[in-house]
């Protein structure tokens, strides 16, 4: 039977040698960041300072042209202006538009029934 002292270790670790195994880890990372840096510039994909130098672009005159989410944004905006207020929808038929806030107001005054 083997004495359990002889199968543990004789010595702490050394802290040269962890300080070494840091330093090596640490410099890997940043040459690999480093050499990811330099592989997007080669290929062409913009880089942080790139998006930011973009950032700066002025368009005083506006963009040349609209997307089609952009038109549809407009609609949707613009309908939701028109659609806030009161006005005529068809006035021969007298059908009028009106904020729905106040539609549910005059369905719950015309309600025979009692709950909300």
């Amino acid at each position: 039977m083997k004495n359990p002292t002889e199968e543990s270790e004789t010595s702490d670790a050394s802290i040269r040698v962890i300080g070494i195994t840091a330093s090596c880890f640490a410099g890997g990372i940043v040459v690999s960041l480093i050499a990811a840096r330099l592989f997007l510039a080669a290929e062409g994909t913009p880089t942080s300072a790139d998006a930011a130098q973009q950032a700066t672009v002025d368009f005083r005159g506006g963009a040349g042209r609209r997307t089609s989410v952009q038109d549809s944004w407009i609609a949707i905006e613009a309908q939701g202006h028109a659609d806030s207020g009161y006005g005529w929808i068809d006035r021969k038929a007298g059908t009028v538009r009106l904020p729905i806030d106040r539609a549910m107001d005059l369905i719950a005054e015309r309600s025979d029934d009692p709950r909300p």
